[in-house]
């Protein structure tokens, strides 16, 4: 595992933003109250209602229409936050404000960037 917060991308173009090394669940609620603060996010669901310190715990978030995941699973995952293909832009711009340089992990990242610039480019075409 690693020390600092990473992306990384999953099956179905899926991604996780992994913010080790804290599994408990102050940082739950922390990262939580970031996204609604800085990202105008509201949570929408919280499972178990009343999580225990050493158990797992999710909880999903609204962002712009993007249903996000919170999750921790103590001792060993630390809070990470999880987002469908439809959410990978929202997820990016939600890791750049947790500070620290942005990794990304894994070897679908490179062919996701080539599908974006390839759809941007795509829509500039029908627009002229």
């Amino acid at each position: 595992m690693k020390d600092t917060p990473y992306l990384w991308m999953g099956p179905g173009w899926s991604a996780w933003l992994e913010m080790p090394p804290d599994a408990s669940h102050a940082a739950l609620v922390a990262v939580a109250e970031r996204i609604c603060r800085d990202f105008g996010g509201v949570v929408i669901e919280r499972y178990p209602e009343q999580a225990e310190e050493n158990s797992k715990e999710y909880w999903w978030v609204d962002v712009s229409g993007v249903k996000l995941m919170l999750m921790r699973k103590p001792p060993a995952i630390p809070v990470g936050i999880s987002a469908p293909s439809e959410g990978v832009d929202v997820l990016i711009r939600l890791a750049s404000t947790f500070g620290g340089r942005l990794e990304f992990v894994g070897w679908r990242w490179p062919l996701w960037r080539a599908w974006r610039r390839l759809r941007c480019l795509r829509v500039r075409k029908r627009a002229d």
